[in-house]
């Protein structure tokens, strides 16, 4: 009897050791890719404590997380939290964002090191490169920061949840976007998916919500003071018919300006139109600065801007002022011809990412197979495979390229 008892005790004792990813004893968290072939991506894989379900973006749960190559881990388990992110690819999507915030500062795959980043599901996208295409777009011409990432394969409570894009999380850092850091310097959103009862939102004159991300509790004092530039900038294009560039400069960098403009309009990007994800940088005694980008996945022809003809991001908030003046308007040309080449370059960036992406996204559409779907509002053409999602991607840059130099 007492021997019986004994087995019975460990085997309940191993079991859990081996159930719970609460264990400190073991130096790796199981990995089972019986399903999902190693596809060179390295693999993400997480475990929540007592394997908790994340169900919302408010709360957190404690987790481990581990970094494997094919067979071995390559790095340490790692103590974090983590929770859903996102608005409508949260709500509507099955394969969603995550925010992860780690005990310490971790650098991941030679990014800097930082205690937030992001996990994004590119579920929208077909092509699963369109936000990782602009960040390299960015970079290329020139923006002071573009958030560096890295391709993975992520499971979650042994699941796998198919290709993420590990992003590092929009905040002000040295190696972010680099401002100073005091009260009346601001990191600002635009986004009408935040509630108006955010107590850091406030709309401007034109009606656009402007969510303060840094810094993270200003005083009333602070907002007011950058109410008051932003209402007196929009009072500025509204009461000039014409503008001197000089006296413009006053008020925005236009050299970040035409930049921003340029990454949305190219991509015809529906979030980019001053809709969402939409940033930009000011602090006491500076002009406002334009960015970083950010939300990309249903740009370049995705959700409800298929056409690439026509322009679009042109004709919203200010920019529909700042198109008037044929001053600005030079300027803006000038930006193209000057860096149009880093535009068309996109395309040859397609065939390196789709490539390398190859058997992770076999695996990826194999868990979600959504390639010949259109039954949801992002996904608005069937395709037969992934090569030719990203077919069309460089028929939409060529199309898109063209039509641009055509009728600038």
């Amino acid at each position: 009897m007492v021997r019986k008892f004994l087995l019975v005790f460990c085997f309940l004792l191993f079991g859990c050791l081996y159930d719970s990813p609460n264990f400190q004893e073991l130096d790796y968290l199981p990995l089972n890719d019986s399903d999902y072939p190693y596809s060179s991506l390295p693999r993400l894989v997480i475990e929540t404590k007592d394997f908790k379900e994340i169900r919302d973006r408010e709360n957190y749960k404690q987790a481990f997380l581990q970094i494997y190559e094919e067979k071995n881990p390559l790095s340490e388990i790692y103590d974090l939290e983590i929770r859903g992110r996102g608005h409508s690819s949260f709500t509507d999507f099955l394969k969603f964002g995550y925010r992860l915030k780690f005990k310490e500062k971790v650098s991941l795959f030679d990014m800097p090191k930082n205690k937030d980043w992001v996990l994004l599901p590119n579920f929208a996208d077909k092509t699963l490169i369109k936000n990782k295409l602009t960040f390299e777009l960015a970079k290329n011409l020139n923006a002071p920061y573009a958030p560096r990432s890295e391709f993975v394969e992520l499971y979650v409570n042994r699941e796998y949840l198919g290709v993420y894009q590990l992003t590092e999380k929009i905040e002000v850092a040295k190696n972010k976007v680099n401002i100073p850091k005091k009260e009346n310097s601001f990191l600002v959103e635009i986004d009408h998916k935040y509630s108006s009862q955010d107590e850091v939102i406030f709309s401007s004159h034109f009606n656009l919500p402007l969510h303060i991300h840094s810094p993270d509790t200003p005083s009333d004092s602070s907002k007011r003071i950058l109410k008051n530039f932003m209402n007196s900038f929009e009072n500025y294009l509204s009461s000039e018919k014409e503008y001197s560039m000089n006296e413009l400069e006053k008020w925005i960098d236009l050299e970040s300006y035409i930049r921003y403009y340029w990454i949305q309009e190219f991509s015809k990007n529906v979030d980019g139109a001053f809709g969402s994800s939409v940033y930009f940088t000011w602090f006491e005694g500076s002009q406002l600065n334009m960015g970083p980008v950010w939300d990309f996945d249903i740009a370049y022809g995705g959700a409800h801007e298929v056409n690439p003809k026509g322009w679009y991001v042109r004709n919203h908030a200010w920019n529909s002022l700042l198109f008037s003046d044929k001053n600005f308007n030079i300027k803006v040309k000038e930006y193209w011809q000057n860096h149009k080449a880093e535009f068309i370059a996109m395309i040859d960036s397609v065939d390196v990412w789709s490539k390398n992406l190859k058997q992770a996204a076999n695996n990826n559409f194999k868990r979600w197979p959504v390639l010949e779907s259109t039954g949801s509002w992002a996904h608005n053409e069937s395709v037969s495979s992934y090569k030719e999602a990203n077919e069309i991607l460089k028929a939409w840059l060529k199309m898109r390229y063209l039509w641009i130099e055509e009728n600038l």
